[in-house]
């Protein structure tokens, strides 16, 4: 039986030709300024060169340059333009993107200290070194800066130009983060659970409730407005969760080993603990998963310091209440119920001897994990 030959697909550089060739002129040596396609290390790039110039890049191709730039983008395509090379290096967009576009790699090589550090943005679209720095910290911030160009030129190019300037104003309300917590209140008790998103879903509903006159109301990195129908509310997802623990509103509240030792025993059961995110105001902090969470308790009663364990939001953390309880008692501490509902009163095995340690960090062993194990439930605390 034969088979009719499915056609093979155009190879990207000649469809960037056929594209840019019916926009801009092409380039010819000693005849006319113009574009050309070229090739570095496996990846395609056009440049913008004078007919009767070589070297270094005038204002006049620096221009032109950023115009194939936006035209190769327009056109669907994913552009990157590194600081140091004359050119536009452009890639398919990946049919499936969502999730950060850019990543930092660290090079352990003896190449990775050259050409400004061993920690490297990388563009995961078309494959291209960003920048390199040498500390982790500033490559972070600049793939966390690249991160926001994208989702505003991107929201911009797929809306009206009325919306742009909406767009821009959200853009600098959201502030920094890539992922953001989205909630909903439709009255005193319904309170819808929390919705994780890229940033750019953010940008566009906060501009489109800007284009509604809507009133926005910000506490801390929480940026909130109210509709007819509910309120709604945005917050980055926390660079810094605490798991399992509560923050507290007093600074000196902060997490001691025999908190520690509670914490692990309940994870290690497979219970879940609950992670709080960015602070929201007056000692809140923002859910992003719902679950256990243990407290220093205020005075101790058998002369040893308890504390308190208590729950988090209405499905998880409802079912695994008691569950958390009966791990504690097989484990020899001493659990009673406390004088506020929902919360119990828990001491360790007599003899514990906990070592001092200072204070740790608000977050827990594998947080970012623990933080993304499921999605919120709740909105605050």
């Amino acid at each position: 039986m034969s088979r009719t030959p499915l056609n093979p697909p155009v190879p990207l550089p000649d469809r960037a030709v056929a594209f840019l060739r019916s926009r801009f002129a092409q380039y010819r040596p000693g005849l006319n300024d113009g574009w050309h396609l070229t090739s570095r290390n496996g990846r395609w790039a056009v440049v913008w060169d004078l007919a009767d110039r070589e070297g270094g890049e005038t204002p006049e191709q620096a221009a032109k340059r950023l115009e194939l730039a936006k035209a190769l983008a327009a056109g669907g395509y994913a552009v990157s333009m590194p600081s140091g090379f004359y050119m536009v290096f452009f890639a398919d967009r990946p049919h499936d993107d969502a999730g950060p576009r850019y990543s930092v790699v660290t090079e352990d090589s003896v190449l990775g200290g050259l050409f400004g550090g061993p920690h490297v943005v990388m563009d995961t679209w078309t494959n291209v070194n960003m920048a390199a720095f040498p500390k982790a910290e500033k490559a972070r911030e600049r793939c966390a800066e690249l991160e926001r160009e994208q989702a505003l030129a991107d929201a911009v190019a797929n809306s009206t130009p009325n919306m742009a300037k909406y767009l821009a104003w959200a853009d600098e309300i959201l502030g920094e983060g890539f992922w953001f917590l989205r909630t909903e209140e439709h009255s005193d008790t319904d309170h819808r659970p929390p919705t994780v998103h890229e940033r750019i879903d953010a940008l566009v509903d906060i501009a489109n409730a800007a284009l509604r006159a809507a009133t926005f109301e910000r506490t801390g990195r929480r940026v909130a407005y109210e509709s007819q129908e509910y309120d709604v509310a945005w917050c980055p997802r926390s660079s810094t969760p605490a798991v399992g623990y509560f923050p507290g509103r007093d600074p000196e509240d902060r997490r001691t080993p025999l908190m520690d030792a509670a914490i692990q025993l309940l994870v290690d059961a497979g219970l879940t603990p609950a992670v709080f995110g960015e602070p929201v105001g007056d000692g809140a902090f923002m859910i992003e998963q719902e679950g256990f969470q243990v407290n220093s308790a205020p005075q101790a009663r058998h002369g040893s310091p308890p504390l308190w364990v208590s729950l988090c939001g209405r499905g998880i953390a409802l079912a695994e209440h008691g569950q958390a309880v009966e791990v504690l008692q097989k484990a020899g501490w001493t659990v009673n119920p406390s004088e506020y509902d929902g919360l119990h009163e828990a001491f360790p095995p007599a003899g514990t001897v906990m070592p001092q340690q200072e204070d740790t960090t608000p977050g827990y062993p594998n947080a970012t994990d623990h933080a993304q194990a499921a999605p919120p439930t709740t909105p605050r605390p």
